[in-house]
C-alpha cells in the first residue's frame, strides 16, 4: 500500500533534518527527501502480501 500523503511528508520532514545535521556538505537534502518518501515499510509489504492472497485464487481440491 502506497504511503499516505501525511507519512510521505513525515519521512521527507526527518530526511532533511538528518541530512542537515550528518550529511556531507556535497549532500543534496532536496533528493534524500525524495527518496525517503518512496521507501517502503515493512507495514506497507504486509498489506500488500494480504492484498495479494485475496486476489490469487486458491486450488479447488
Amino acid at each position: 500500500m502506497p504511503l499516505s500523503a501525511s507519512s510521505q511528508d513525515n519521512a521527507l520532514l526527518r530526511t532533511r533534518q538528518a541530512a542537515r545535521s550528518s550529511s556531507p556538505p556535497d549532500c543534496d537534502a532536496a533528493l534524500m527527501g525524495q527518496i525517503a518518501a518512496r521507501v517502503v515499510t515493512l507495514s506497507d509489504l504486509r498489506g500488500l502480501a494480504d492484498v495479494m492472497t485475496l486476489l490469487t485464487p486458491r486450488a479447488s481440491s
